[in-house]
């Protein structure tokens, strides 16, 4: 009961964040990867763990025939008194212990529609809701005290008070799931199916795709940095997910949003879209909606024929201004030097296909007659991707901000970019070795017990 018991207790100051800053602010600055919990709440999946092991724990204790029944009524008698009078403090005096303020209060407050009667009658309605869920909670604490009373006078048998105890957990689970996933959370299957309508704009999108080729879609008809409605029908560039891959999110912020919103198509957004293989702009005009074909599209992969060479990061997203299709890429001069990289050219007749496409594996074929630098239009992740060059592994660069380099020699190659991060073969080895390790014990116990019996 200690270690639960501390574990609760721990997990639920840390769940109160800036309400308990005394003790947030420590383990954000001291304790490893803790900063990186998205909400502070998260921490109370602990309590759902801890809670549970230590009730079967009691339970168990309670049936037991070690402990005499004078030890089990005290324990009863204790845990209910403790738990119901705390639940009963809540339900009476809950409105004189807490504010049931908000940190939003004083914007609601400000409002002019609003005002301080609104912000009144929602501290009302939280104590409400508070003190209903203490009063649930007090009634499952009696029927559960009411079970194991009757069960140590000899009214009840073990299994009937199992019974009841399985019903009240049923019946808690599925009442309080339903504020959360009731009818209004389901749809039918059609509606499911059609959950963004298609625009005749769509279907011109998407037909080079059906044919098999590779591009991505820019889609004006809502933010497409914060809509899953292009992502639904087309590979696109943007869409909606809660932690937003930060290069990226700082380059739409620089070249496509301004301070109006999504900023209109121009000659440096228009690079940036292309450097993406952006090959179709969704939006609409007077006549309805319109799949602009870009020309400029870079297509998956290509040669450049000049470097400019930068030393930060500040002056490399700038520098992307001065893109001019497959003219010129801007590259770190650190990762210049990991290409071992000095000059860059590609012919007339230079060439880099996308010949086979899994989003674990790509396959190029180029052809070049000098050396030069490809860009490739995938996001440069530094973690797990590898790159060969007719089976030779080859450093992978970050260049144009946010995508992938490497260095192509003259002639004719096939490129293979394919992710296998070192973390999941790592993994994958001890989780073989725990199995087996497991599968030895098994067996090691199963023969001991054999022998023992024999």
């Amino acid at each position: 009961r200690w270690w639960t018991s501390s574990v609760i207790i721990l997990a639920l100051l840390l769940s109160y964040g800036k309400n308990a800053d005394w003790i947030t602010s420590f383990f954000i600055d001291v304790v490893p990867l803790y900063n990186k919990f998205r909400a502070v709440t998260s921490i109370q999946v602990l309590i759902e763990l801890c809670v549970p092991i230590l009730a079967v724990i009691g339970l168990w204790q309670y049936f037991n025939e070690k402990n005499t029944e004078e030890t089990k009524a005290k324990a009863l008698k204790y845990a209910g008194i403790i738990v119901g009078g705390f639940l009963l403090i809540l339900i009476t005096l809950g409105g004189q212990l807490f504010d049931f303020a908000s940190a939003m209060d004083q914007y609601y407050m400000d409002s002019d529609q609003l005002g301080i009667g609104f912000v009144d009658a929602l501290r009302d309605d939280r104590f409400e809701v508070m003190r209903a869920d203490a009063l649930r909670s007090l009634l499952i604490v009696g029927v559960i005290a009411g079970a194991l009373f009757l069960l140590l006078k000899k009214k009840l048998s073990e299994n009937l008070v199992l019974v009841i105890a399985g019903i009240v957990i049923l019946f808690d689970l599925v009442s309080f799931d339903m504020n959360y996933v009731n009818s209004d959370d389901y749809v039918t299957a059609s509606e499911y199916d059609n959950a963004h309508r298609k625009t005749p704009a769509d279907d011109i999108a998407m037909k080079d795709a059906q044919a098999g080729d590779h591009y991505r879609v820019y889609d004006l008809l809502l933010n497409p940095f914060n809509s899953g409605r292009a992502p639904y029908f087309h590979k696109s560039i943007g869409g909606y997910h809660g932690a937003k891959p930060r290069r990226i999110q700082e380059l739409s912020e620089f070249y496509l949003f301004d301070d109006n919103g999504i900023a209109p198509i121009g000659r440096e957004n228009i690079e940036i879209l292309s450097m993406f293989n952006v090959r179709y702009v969704i939006d609409t005009e007077e006549t309805g909606y319109v799949a602009k074909e870009n020309p400029m599209a870079m297509g998956n992969a290509w040669f450049v024929d000049s470097l400019k060479t930068v030393s930060s990061d500040n002056e490399e997203i700038t520098g992307l201004s001065e893109l001019n299709g497959n003219q010129l890429a801007v590259i770190q001069q650190s990762q210049k030097e990991l290409l071992d990289l000095t000059t860059t050219h590609a012919d007339s007749t230079a060439s880099i296909q996308l010949v086979d496409y899994d989003t674990q594996r790509l396959v190029y074929r180029s052809s070049n007659t000098q050396e030069a630098l490809a860009v490739f239009s995938e996001m440069f992740y530094p973690y797990g991707w590898k790159a060969t060059i007719d089976g030779s592994e080859t450093p992978i660069a970050r260049v144009n901000y946010t995508l992938r380099g490497i260095k192509v020699p003259a002639g004719s190659h096939e490129i293979v970019m394919s992710f296998e991060p070192q973390v999941v073969k790592t993994g994958s080895n001890i989780m073989l070795g725990s199995n087996i390790m497991l599968l030895l014990i098994i067996l090691g116990g199963l023969f001991y017990t054999f022998k023992k019996n024999s």
